[in-house]
């Protein structure tokens, strides 16, 4: 190999690795960013997951139906239940469910003449933040939490665990055992900035027969901390446990879920034909206008099917 060859491949290969370290910073930038919305039990999770695609850079690794990965968006719908039409979507390159969650709400409100103020949604919207953000604009929110969702579905995992339950108007929690945590520390989390407080009782620790199940603490007593935006993400999950609520949500499958699935098995829409966010949002609203054109039409005497 002469000398020329050799140093264009040299040329070429240091081309690539510069590349490669851009590329590198710019995916720690975006896990950085996406981060600061996870729960610190998620961040491992969202190194993982979070990447960059040469061909789109917009779209991100998400879950598919084989329990594996695919390149895709996220599109999240809001659906009229009494006029069964689409109302509001939004299409992302991350999934970011429990954030969308309220401007959806206000592009509903945007697009209708009528006013929007229950919303009904699975457990992957009902984080504390938004719990918080229905209960600011007086909206209503139908939804479990995961962790119900967790012990619903877990019931002998969770059987005879020790549990907290946070009394707001007495402000202290109370664990599965009867004692009362009713001491407390006030503390910021710097992370969402939202105020913590950090429960606690020595004396009621000290006579526990399950305080070596509880805690491994050196200090032998259990410290328990609850955010403060816990209440209203309670409230939300009062609301879904109730008979009006579980009434309501029995509902929530078959309007929200229907768009998808006629979309994918009727319509035979599986993937994507352009690429990045702003060719995506623009094929989605096609998607929209077309499926709400035919719930219109179908409500008439003739109906129409896909072709």
């Amino acid at each position: 190999m002469n000398k020329k060859k050799l140093h264009l491949r040299k040329a070429k290969a240091e081309k690539e690795i510069e590349k490669i370290e851009q590329l590198k910073e710019t995916l720690n930038e975006r896990i950085k960013i996406y981060s600061q919305k996870d729960c610190r039990c998620e961040i491992e999770d969202r190194e993982q997951k979070t990447c960059i695609n040469l061909t789109d850079k917009d779209v991100e690794l998400g879950r598919n139906k084989n329990r594996g990965y695919d390149n895709m968006y996220t599109k999240v719908t809001a659906i009229d239940s009494e006029a069964d039409i689409l109302v509001a979507s939004h299409v992302s390159g991350h999934n970011d469910e429990p954030h969308i969650m309220v401007p959806l709400m206000k592009k509903a409100n945007e697009n209708c003449s009528k006013e929007y103020t229950k919303g009904v949604a699975d457990s992957g919207f009902n984080s504390k933040g938004a719990s918080v953000q229905f209960e600011a604009h007086n909206w209503e929110l139908v939804a479990p939490t995961k962790q119900h969702e967790n012990e619903t579905r877990n019931q002998d995992k969770y059987k005879n665990a020790i549990k907290f339950e946070y009394d707001e108007l007495n402000h202290y929690v109370k664990c599965s055992q009867g004692k009362c945590l009713d001491q407390f520390r006030k503390s910021i989390d710097s992370k969402n900035g939202t105020l913590i407080y950090t429960f606690f009782n020595k004396n009621a620790c000290a006579g526990c027969l399950r305080i070596g199940e509880c805690t491994s603490s050196k200090s032998g007593y259990r410290r328990v901390k609850v955010d403060s935006r816990i209440p209203a993400q309670q409230r939300t999950l009062k609301q879904y446990l109730s008979d009006n609520g579980k009434k309501i949500y029995k509902k929530r499958a078959h309007v929200a879920e229907t768009f998808q699935g006629d979309l994918k098995k009727n319509g035979n829409f599986f993937q994507l034909l352009r690429r990045g966010i702003d060719k995506v949002r623009v094929d989605s609203q096609l998607h929209d206008i077309v499926w709400n054109l035919r719930r219109i039409i179908n409500s008439a005497k003739d109906k129409i099917v896909w072709t």
